[in-house]
């Protein structure tokens, strides 16, 4: 099953039913399903306060929310998932029986030939500092994952990789492989994940403010537990007294197409189009070609930066890095954009959010 796995492991426990799954690629398409059936997305409307009241005396209570973009929603209930912030959120409605903090956990991107080498998610034995372990995993892209560290700290912002993090991923993932080849290795991040004093789901109604449910302190297997923790949540809306009515079939649209072709005979595929931009190869490290990006370029959500299209169709994400495509990814953004944007007008990433420090691939390329 795993012939590269190292000779001092004893044994493990097999689950056939595990899968893999891109997070960035489902939560994306989660809010583009969203989109087409009839949800407004309010991007970069950071929520300044919640207030209580009824319109008229003696009426039904409604939220008002407030947002940094000076728009004021108005609602029966509120649903509060703003994982790191959730307890901030919390705190508009006078509800402080939990606080969040932030536990970073560093990653090593490696490319698709490491990918090749396993067939599994391997977990190693969970330890209370680090949790589940260090894994090593293929990625549902062909790429291998190894990772993550897990600390605590005080900023809800910093996602700067840290060098002696990034050098115990590799050591506790060579115990489990011990053959690793660094020299593969593509890029490094960090994540921070929400960790509440309750150390479980928190996933009720606030016993505080009636009508404002908390979804929060969401560790793994968060992204597994997702569509259970989202028909749980419909399930309180209801036993709250809120009416709700489900779409039919016919008005719920299920599909939602990615705008990437993965199959395996792809290349063919390109070389027979008569579609002159499904010829066109854009990103040549994993062949994404223009028709792909123009796909995700019209998928619902105002695209402004070249890292948006790169988690939609991996443009971006192979051996360079993005050094030959992001150019002519840029400026498809701008065509699209108009109103005089250029192309040296679109950032790598949104200005709202500081580039975190990344170790280069010469460091990991050495541990």
């Amino acid at each position: 099953m795993e012939p590269n796995i190292s000779i001092g492991v004893l044994g493990a426990l097999y689950c056939p039913s595990a899968g893999i799954v891109s997070p960035y690629e489902y939560c994306i398409a989660l809010a583009e399903n969203a989109i087409m059936n009839g949800v407004r997305l309010l991007l970069e409307h950071k929520v300044t306060a919640i207030n209580k009241l009824s319109l008229t005396p003696g009426g039904e209570e409604r939220f008002t929310l407030e947002t940094k973009k000076g728009t004021s929603i108005s609602a029966k209930r509120v649903i509060n998932c703003a994982g790191l912030y959730a307890d901030e959120l919390a705190g508009f409605v006078h509800d402080r029986n939990f606080y969040i903090r932030a536990r970073k956990g560093d990653y090593i991107v490696l490319d698709k030939e490491e990918g090749a080498r396993i067939n599994h998610v391997l977990f190693q034995a969970p330890t209370e500092k680090w949790g589940k372990g260090i894994l090593v995993s293929p990625t549902a892209r062909g790429n291998l994952l190894l990772g993550p560290s897990a600390i605590i700290q005080d900023s809800k912002e910093a996602t700067d990789t840290d060098t002696h993090e990034l050098a115990y991923v590799v050591w506790a993932a060579r115990r489990t492989m011990p053959h690793l080849d660094t020299t593969k290795s593509l890029t490094s991040y960090a994540g921070l994940r929400s960790r509440s004093n309750v150390h479980d789901f928190i996933i009720e109604e606030s016993r505080i403010s009636p009508g404002f449910f908390n979804v929060a302190g969401i560790e793994s297997p968060g992204l597994t537990a997702s569509p259970a923790i989202a028909l749980e949540v419909v399930n309180l809306l209801k036993t709250s007294g809120l009416l709700l009515e489900k779409k039919s079939s016919e008005e719920f649209n299920r599909l939602r197409k990615h705008p990437v072709n993965f199959s395996a005979n792809k290349l063919e595929s390109v070389k027979n189009s008569v579609d002159g931009k499904e010829k066109t190869i854009i990103c040549k490290c994993e062949n994404i070609t223009e028709a792909e990006i123009n796909r995700a370029l019209n998928s619902g959500i105002e695209i402004r930066c070249t890292d948006s299209i790169k988690w939609r169709t991996r443009a971006g994400m192979g051996w360079c890095q993005g050094a030959r495509c992001r150019p002519l990814v840029a400026e498809m953004i701008a065509a699209k954009l108009g109103n005089g944007v250029r192309m040296q007008d679109v950032p790598k990433n949104m200005p709202s959010k500081e580039a975190p420090v990344r170790e280069s691939r010469n460091f990991l390329s050495k541990l």
